[in-house]
C-alpha cells in the first residue's frame, strides 16, 4: 500500500468523470473498444470517493504493466509497452438517498443497490464482466463483500 500511495501522490491525477452513474461517484479510466477490467472501490468511514480516486486513479491514468520477471507494477508513461492492460476504477458514494448517513458502515443498506450501480457502469462503459474486482475499506469492504459478483475482494 505504501508504494501505492507513493506513486499516487506523485503523480497528476486524471480528468475525472463526476457523478458517473450515481450522485457523488466519480470514476477514472480511458474509453477503448476493447473490453477492460473495472475495480470498484468504497469508501468506509471519514472517507469520499475523492479521497479514494486521488489513490486510485493512476491505475486508470497509466495502466498495470509487468516487468521481465512478470511482476505487476504501475506503467511508465514513457515507454511504449505492447503489455499495457488499462483499467477502469469506479468509486460510488454510499447513496444518501438510501439512507447512507455518510458510511457504508453506518448505512446497512441492502448491496442490490451496489450491483445496479456496477451494472449501470458496465452498461455505459467497455467492461470485461469477467473482471470486476472490489476494493474496500471498512464499511465499504463490508458492503461490497455482501455482493458475491465481484471477481476478488480487498480489503487493505
Amino acid at each position: 500500500m505504501t508504494i501505492w500511495l507513493a506513486l499516487a501522490l506523485a503523480l497528476p491525477a486524471p480528468d475525472l468523470l463526476r457523478d458517473e452513474i450515481c450522485k457523488g461517484c466519480l470514476a477514472a479510466g480511458k474509453d477503448r473498444s476493447a473490453p477492460q477490467p473495472l475495480v470498484v472501490v468504497l469508501h468506509g468511514d471519514e472517507g469520499s470517493p475523492t479521497k479514494l480516486m486521488s489513490l486510485w486513479s493512476p491505475l486508470a491514468e497509466r495502466g498495470i504493466c509487468r516487468n521481465q520477471n512478470g511482476a505487476v507494477r504501475l506503467c511508465d508513461p514513457r515507454e511504449a509497452s505492447g503489455d499495457q492492460q488499462n483499467i477502469w476504477v469506479f468509486a460510488p458514494k454510499c447513496p444518501t438517498n438510501e439512507g447512507c448517513k455518510g458510511s457504508y458502515w453506518r448505512w446497512g443498506g441492502d448491496a442490490v443497490w451496489l450491483g445496479k450501480q456496477v451494472d449501470a457502469f458496465k452498461a455505459a462503459h467497455a467492461v470485461d464482466a469477467s473482471r470486476v474486482y472490489l476494493a474496500g475499506w471498512s464499511g465499504g469492504a463490508r458492503t461490497g463483500a455482501t455482493w458475491p459478483r465481484f471477481a476478488v475482494v480487498v480489503v487493505p
